[in-house]
């Protein structure tokens, strides 16, 4: 059983994540009704991507933070403000200015919200045993996945009976009741957040400097610069799961279920579920299943995901794909478990940014060229997928260190 205090606090970053996913969609339903919904559509879609970019320096700052627990409760404050403003500015007004301004307030309390997540996770260092370290994260990736697809579910929803502006007041409210529950648990955390050292970083020579010592600390272990590595390459195919089954289903009119948009929320459905039953399995029933065998079956699985496709038989290579997402869930888990339990509690702010930041860029920048090759011909990208998948087989299957 995970302790109270942990799920306390877990709570208070669910509700967060609520009022974060909440209203994305409800600005992009916004926007797109605007005169220029393309501009608009752009500007919401970088006022939610540019703070992901930030967060090697935001985890910095994290590091450096004293007052953690105080940072915790400023931001319910600042980010329940922040969204009053955004109601009131589509109030007020629906120019492309406004959308302007809507985006730049989003992004601030983006920002804000990352920085003080990095801020309060090493507590999960001093709150879970390490015995139950991955039965903890297990339960958070499950609740924050079903948050995620409840809240667009929900927005859709309100945004139906409500209007725009006051979903803002609404989701301004969820950030108001996170800083009314840190005020209860205050005292707790700020007793744990006294066991957390560090220096304060505010020069740019220090800066790098830290951040340099933080990765020379995550990457000192061998299996960690190999599951590195390995991590990169299942992300980067992953990426490109529900944009190929777009193309696939645009080509073959026939596989569709009902039509292209349900097809592809059906797809999306399923990854998101198989991810959460391979969270919970990893903490339970498959916890002592190597991690040689868990990378072998994930790449095996893509692999014959791409070749089932080539057969176009793409519902069949779906719910082969779908055992391998649970199995890759399995080895998301552990790794994350891993990295807590290797890194300083002074130094996570700064290793998780650069974790974050890496698996966003290098995947990303792998997955395009995936999808541009596919763009030129589907079956050529069948063929490099197929390749890269067999490369990494032949990797993991040589790899020494994942005998463990």
């Amino acid at each position: 059983m995970i302790n109270r205090l942990y799920m306390q606090w877990r709570t208070l970053e669910w509700v967060s994540l609520l009022g974060d996913s909440l209203y994305y969609l409800a600005l992009l339903s916004y926007a797109s009704k605007l005169d220029n919904p393309s501009l608009a559509v752009m500007i919401v879609t970088f006022s939610e991507t540019i703070p992901n970019f930030s967060q090697i320096i935001l985890g910095v700052f994290a590091d450096s933070t004293r007052y953690r627990t105080k940072k915790f409760f400023q931001s319910g404050i600042v980010r329940g403000f922040l969204y009053i403003c955004i109601g009131l500015t589509i109030f007020y007004t629906n120019s492309i200015y406004g959308i302007l301004l809507i985006g730049v307030l989003n992004s601030i309390s983006d920002l804000f919200g990352k920085y003080v997540t990095l801020c309060v996770e090493p507590f999960i260092k001093f709150i879970v045993p390490e015995s139950k370290m991955e039965r903890a994260l297990s339960v958070n990736f499950i609740v924050t996945s079903s948050i995620s697809m409840f809240a667009y579910f929900l927005g859709a929803t309100l945004i139906s009976i409500t209007s725009i502006y006051q979903l803002a007041f609404i989701n301004a409210g969820t950030f108001f009741v996170v800083a009314i529950g840190v005020q209860f648990i205050r005292p707790k955390l700020e007793k744990i957040e006294q066991q957390i050292t560090g220096d304060k970083h505010d020069n740019l020579n220090k800066i790098f400097i830290h951040i340099k010592e933080s990765l020379k600390d995550l990457l000192k272990m061998p299996e960690m610069r190999g599951l590195f590595f390995i991590a990169t390459g299942l992300n980067s195919v992953a990426i490109t799961i529900v944009p190929i089954c777009a193309i696939f289903l645009a080509y073959y009119p026939s596989s569709r279920i009902v039509n292209i948009s349900y097809s592809i929320a059906f797809v999306q459905g399923l990854i998101m579920i198989s991810g959460i039953i391979g969270s919970w399995l990893g903490a339970t029933v498959l916890k002592n299943l190597s991690t040689r065998v868990i990378l072998l079956t994930s790449f095996s699985g893509n692999l014959l995901f791409v070749l089932l496709l080539f057969l176009q038989q793409l519902w069949l290579g779906v719910f082969t794909l779908l055992f391998s997402i649970l199995i890759t869930s399995v080895f998301n888990l552990r790794f994350s478990s891993d990295i807590i339990r290797s890194v300083p509690a002074e130094k996570m702010g700064t290793i998780y940014g650069c974790m974050d930041t890496f698996f966003l860029l290098v995947p990303s920048v792998i997955s395009m060229i995936f999808m541009g090759i596919s763009s030129i011909n589907l079956n050529l990208y069948i063929v490099t997928v197929a390749c890269f998948c067999a490369g990494f087989i032949l990797f993991v299957s040589r790899i020494k260190v994942l005998y463990k």
